[in-house]
Parts: structure tokens; sequence; C-alpha cells
């Protein structure tokens, strides 16, 4: 069906893309664009409440576009049931609306559709992935949630942002969720972003919980991406463990949770009671005391930057009505440290070798094993995949002993207990009961960077604990919030 001016995708060569909605009785002689409004019995329709329609709901809807109002369903009321009042006629006449009809028994919400042959169909919207963000669009289907087109052929795909589930109990209906690819998808090949491990296995016949629940909740889930760094966007990691992690492939088993991050932060108690059904709906009271560790700040490069962060925080005790103070962790270890080594610099000195190194080499110990049985060799690895997870020719996480491994997660548990009883113990000796504290801290520096410059080492082996270890030692949730933006060249 050739549309005019309509940016949106139809496929033929594939089974359907679009989902059958409602079934019409009789047929409908031609397939068409249409836009479903939900009217009920009594109800006067005026232009006024037909503009703010458009504008509150169609308008929001990326997939709307006016062709959608040459037909108008009023569902939910039958044509005597309503009263379409002159000025409204005049308004659908302005709209160029040729035909407005009535379905009482229809219940859909207000958004465009496209009728086909007595079904009504959902619309989806095709992108082009100019940024080569995604690394595959899942289309739906009748007979599954998601179809893998090619990496050539990849639009990306989104539904219009304003279909909603009818479910009282559909918490996140019409979100839009694009999954990382170390996430499996029933349908999919995984790749951990990288194209030796995405060619080697086929595709994926179960689906990671997270992504499952997340459907169940009313999501969609449209995209496989790479993994983010430095979004500049509100993220969230829960506490370790407390969200399943079965099908997801991890790097560091002991502390990888899923989590997740978006532009929304008023959404993310709803993905996470969408996760844990048991979260309780109230966070249960304002926090007492903020806790902030001037250990981990940008002080001598961007102290305008920790300036930024402390009256942050301060505006946040203010808001809340509770205490906040600046700590050294480093200063707090040397005076009351449980162990003879009364530098944390040096106690967790081979954090990043002996912790993520290790894991980040063993965690693919099979699929080496599987490589160089399938290919005869192992596999190729770009500079950025030798930097990352794979560490192929670096050796760095081979040629750890596991018993320095274990070592040095013996160290995260001994400073873990001792920070959990140094800061959030029953008082702080002056009666201040601290179990419904914060730590605020300032997990790295704000600096911009360019597609022309070379990245360098994403992982570098900086010794010592580093702010970004800190919430995976402690199993302890954590709340990034985008504080401080720069002039860039563009």
């Amino acid at each position: 069906m050739a549309v005019p001016s309509i940016n949106f995708q139809l496929s033929t060569s594939r089974k359907p893309s679009l989902n059958p909605l409602f079934k019409f009785i009789p047929t409908p002689q031609e397939p068409s664009l249409l836009t479903c409004f939900s009217a009920h019995e009594n109800q006067t329709i005026n232009a006024h409440i037909l503009e703010t329609w458009r504008r509150e709901v169609l308008n929001r809807d990326d997939v709307f576009r006016s062709d959608f109002l040459q037909k108008i369903i009023f569902s939910g009321a039958g044509r005597s049931d309503v009263v379409i009042t002159d000025n409204a006629h005049r308004l659908l006449s302005d709209w160029k609306t040729s035909k407005i009809s009535f379905q009482p028994n229809m219940h859909v919400s207000d958004r465009p559709y496209y009728l086909d042959r007595d079904v009504l169909h959902s619309v989806w919207m095709a992108y082009e992935d100019r940024q080569l963000a995604f690394l595959q669009a899942l289309w739906p289907s009748e007979e599954d949630t998601s179809q893998t087109p090619t990496r050539e052929l990849v639009p990306v795909d989104t539904a219009g942002n304003g279909y909603r589930s009818h479910e009282a109990a559909a918490l996140l209906s019409g979100l839009r969720v694009a999954v990382k690819d170390n996430f499996h998808i029933r349908g999919t090949k995984t790749s951990v972003g990288h194209r030796a491990f995405y060619d080697l296995y086929p595709e994926q016949d179960t689906t990671a919980d997270v992504v499952l629940r997340l459907q169940e909740a009313g999501a969609s889930i449209r995209h496989s991406h790479i993994p983010a760094l430095q979004t500049g966007i509100f993220g969230f990691r829960p506490s370790t463990n407390s969200i399943s992690g079965n099908g997801l492939v991890k790097a560091w088993p002991a502390f990888d949770t899923p989590a997740w991050f978006g532009r929304d932060l008023s959404l993310f108690p709803s993905v996470l009671r969408s996760l844990r059904p048991d979260t309780p709906a109230s966070s249960g009271g304002k926090p007492r005391h903020i806790f902030y560790p001037r250990d981990f700040g940008p002080q001598d490069t961007h102290p305008e930057q920790i300036q930024a962060v402390e009256e942050f925080i301060k505006d946040i005790a203010e808001a809340s009505g509770c205490t906040y103070s600046g700590i050294s962790i480093h200063d707090d270890w040397k005076a009351t440290a449980p162990v003879e080594e009364k530098n944390l610099q040096q106690y967790l000195y081979n954090t990043t070798r002996h912790g993520w190194f290790y894991w980040a080499y063993h965690s693919f110990d099979k699929f080496r094993e599987d490589y160089d049985k399938s290919h005869g060799h192992a596999p190729f690895v770009t500079e950025v995949s030798l930097l990352t997870i794979f560490f192929l020719p670096r050796n760095l996480g081979k040629d750890v002993p596991l018993q320095d491994n274990r070592d040095i997660m013996h160290r995260f548990a001994v400073f873990k207990e001792w920070f959990k009883a140094r800061y959030y113990g029953p008082e702080d000796g002056k009666g201040n009961k601290h179990t419904h504290s914060l730590m605020a801290l300032h997990i790295d520096s704000v600096e911009p960077r360019y597609r022309d410059e070379y990245p360098g080492d994403h992982n570098p082996e900086v010794p010592g604990l580093r702010a970004t270890y800190l919430s995976a030692i402690l199993s302890a949730p954590e709340l990034a919030l985008p504080r401080f933006s720069l002039r860039g060249q563009i």
C-alpha cells in the first residue's frame, strides 16, 4: 500500500510486523489509516474536546500524522450514545476527516491505527539508525514478540508511544526499552559487543527474566544496543542479586546485576516494581543524613565540578531536612581498620587486576574454547574489544592466579563489613541513627568526548578503590544523576 508522506514501514517480504487488535464485521473494502477516540455514553463532544485530544494525545505520539485523521472511530459508544456539536463537525472538516464511525464494543487506546482486511493493526515507525547505536531491531509478529532482520536491513522500528495496555497492573504500558546486548532475547543472537561471539552461537531459545518481566509490565522491547558509557542521563543499579540475573551474560558474576538508565527519572520506581513486585510503593521516608566522601572527586583538575556537587548535596539536605557531612573513607579506614594494613589504597591496591581483570577474562573461557574448536584459532579482536572484556593478547586476567582473586574477594568482604558498621551502624556516637543515610559520590569527571579523538583505554588499571566499584563491592543500590554540563566544540 502506497502512503505518501507517511514515514512508516509495512513489510510484505516476511511475516506480519503489525499487531492485530480488533476484528471488524462487516469487512471494510479498502485498507485505510484511521485514528481512534475513546468515547462514553451521554458524552457531548465539542471542538474544544477534540482540539485538546489532538494536542495532548495525538501530537505526543511520534507515529501520528494528519493523514490518520482521514477516518476517526469513536470507540466505546454507539452513534446514539454521544452528541457531536456543530463546531466539532466544522473542526473535523478542517482536519479533512472524510468519515466517522462508532464501535461501542471496541476498547483500544486513543492513537493512530491501520485497518486492513477486517483487522485493526498498530502502526510502527522506522527510523534510520544514523549513530549505529543498535545492533539489532526487534520486529513484532503474531508468532513471537520479536523478529530479527540482519544488521544491514535494520532501521530502528518503534511502536508509537501512545499505545497503552488496559490492564491496571501494566506499570510500564507503552514504554519503549532498548536492551543491552548481554541479555538473551528469544529469537535473537547475543553478541556481548563482539562479532565473533555473535557469529559463534545460535539464536537464543529463551529470554532473560528481566526482559520477560518488563514485557509483562507492558514495556515494548525494541532494540539490542551496545554498552552505554558516559551517557549523561539517569541510571540505577539495584542491590546485587536483588533482581534475577537469569539470561544475563555476566563478566563479573559476583557483582554484575541488571540495571537501567533513561531520561525520565519518574519512571524508575515503576521499572523497579515491575522487576521486583515486592518493592514497597513508598521509599519509607526521607534520608536522615548524607555522607559525601571526598576521596573520588577531581579536585585538582575540575574544582568547579566539586563545587557543583557540594552545592547540589546542600540543596538536597535543605529540601529534605536532613544533615550532611564530608568524609574521607581512606582516613576513616586508617583510624578504624579491622586489619593490620591501615592504608586503604594499599589494602585494595589490586582491585582492578585481581578482581575485574581476572573475571573479565575467565568469564569467557568457554567462549574461547568453543571458538577455537569451531575455527582452529583464537577469535579476532578489535582494539576496543582488547581494552574491554576479552583481554586476549594482553592476558591481564589470564596471568592472575586463582588464589589472588580469592584474596581480593576476601578483602572486599572485610571492607564491606567495616563500611556498613562505620557509616550505616545503629548510631554514630552522637545518637544519630544512620540506617536511613545516603552516600553521595562523585563518580567521574565530566569531559567532552569527541568521535574524532582517540578514545584510549576505557578500563585502565587504576590501583585501589574506585567510585565505580563501591556499590558493587557493598552490594548496595546506586542512583546516578547527571549534575554538571560542559560547553563543547559543537
